[in-house]
């Protein structure tokens, strides 16, 4: 994999993964095995939820199917310092749609 080779050459102490957890689900990998893989170098999460595998679009962190507690979890646990609310596709009104998703969050942290 490219991360592989990045990785493999550049300085832990200069380089890190900003992962974004939607496109690793997207590409039908596990985040838990991409996260226990690189999580030394992760040190910014992008959080994203996606509708369903047939509809691939970005819905409220908590009203898809990515298992955020898990990646959250997983997150504590390497110590990762920073989590980014991404979201890219609205079936309602932006601001609802962020309030709910920190509402998700709070709940689950």
């Amino acid at each position: 994999m490219a991360y592989d080779i990045m990785l493999e050459q550049t300085d832990p102490t200069h380089v890190c993964i900003e992962l974004d957890t939607y496109w690793v689900e997207f590409a039908g990998m596990s985040i838990a095995e991409f996260m226990k893989k690189y999580g030394t170098r992760m040190k910014l999460l992008h959080i994203k939820d996606m509708k369903s595998m047939e509809d691939k679009n970005n819905t409220e962190i908590g009203k898809g199917i990515i298992d955020v507690p898990a990646i959250i979890k997983a997150g504590k646990e390497l110590n990762v310092p920073w989590y980014i609310v991404e979201q890219e596709y609205f079936d309602m009104a932006q601001i609802p749609s962020i309030t709910e998703s920190v509402r998700y969050l709070r709940s689950i942290t």
